[in-house]
């Protein structure tokens, strides 16, 4: 006897394969998006560092007296170049922890569909097996029936 969902149980394995195909391409967008975050978040500290023994430096000429009014013009155009490109680092930071957050939130929904999809399977897979019980029990039945009748004295 074949069992009548068959091509539905088929159908369901099939979405849950797709499913965790896209859940697969989700968690790589999630975790590329992550390490360009990190990255610009590693750049924006390394520039900080830099601009800040940039200015460590400057302060110490400063202190000694070896900065005339030309070099203090120059630092103060120095300090907004670097300023605006804190600020732009900063910004770039920002658009990476936008986008990890929506990768984030994609994967959940994948992961969400991928657990849905299973379910489903799941629910035609036991529907399969007891449709697969019910059969072996008939059989079964038959086969003791059979064995019933070999055995049962003819009149």
């Amino acid at each position: 006897m074949k069992y009548s969902l068959e091509a539905l149980e088929k159908l369901r394995e099939a979405r849950v394969d797709e499913a965790t195909k896209i859940l697969g391409e989700a968690v790589r967008a999630r975790e590329a998006a992550t390490a360009q975050r990190q990255a610009a978040e590693v750049n924006l500290e390394a520039r900080r560092r830099e601009i800040e023994a940039i200015r460590a430096g400057e302060r110490s000429a400063l202190e000694q007296g070896g900065a005339d009014v030309h070099d203090l013009a120059l630092a103060g155009a120095w300090e907004l170049g670097a300023q605006a490109d804190l600020v732009r680092l900063a910004e770039a930071v920002a658009r990476r922890k936008d986008e990890e957050a929506a990768a984030t939130v994609t994967e959940a929904e994948a992961r969400a569909s991928v657990a849905l999809k299973k379910a489903d399977a799941e629910v035609v897979r036991k529907d399969h097996e007891r449709f697969d019980a019910g059969v072996r029990k008939a059989e079964l039945a038959k086969e003791e029936e059979a064995a019933e009748e070999a055995w049962r004295p003819k009149n």
